[in-house]
């Protein structure tokens, strides 16, 4: 965390989701198929819709105090948003934090009937219902 984000954090920015990192990945629906050529030779492809992915990482700042906020990652699943979640600096300096962090997320996900998968040891994805990962297998985290 820079000083900036401290600067963002002390005026109560913290759960501004404008401030986190997000990946746009464009995402279709339906078949891609070309239109038929209009009159000038010109194919259209229909326009790909754009979901956006949010990638966040938490850490805790010089103090030992959160540096995020997990309802601001919450409100991604509720409002139907992907998350990845890479807790490797956060479970660098607290394991215990790190953990009660996806288990909250996991009741979220669970909350909007979605999925939690894991990527690696410390990088998850909680996609809500609707979104399906496709590609190389993923373990899912079975949500209790």
């Amino acid at each position: 965390m820079g000083l900036l984000s401290g600067v963002w954090r002390l005026f109560g920015a913290d759960d501004d989701v404008e401030q986190v990192n997000t990946l746009h990945y464009p995402a279709s629906q339906g078949t891609m198929a070309p239109q038929k050529a209009a009159d000038d030779g010109i194919i259209e492809l229909p326009q790909a819709l754009t979901t956006t992915i949010f990638v966040v990482r938490p850490e805790k700042d010089e103090d030992g105090k959160r540096a995020f906020s997990p309802r601001t990652y919450a409100k991604f699943l509720l409002t139907r948003q992907a998350l990845v979640l890479d807790v490797n600096s956060l479970a660098a300096v607290d394991v215990a934090d790190a953990t009660r962090l996806v288990d909250y997320l996991a009741g979220v996900a669970e909350s909007v009937s979605g999925d939690v998968w894991q990527v690696t040891k410390n990088i998850f994805i909680f996609a809500p219902q609707g979104v399906k990962l496709a590609g190389d297998p993923l373990k899912q985290v079975e949500v209790l």
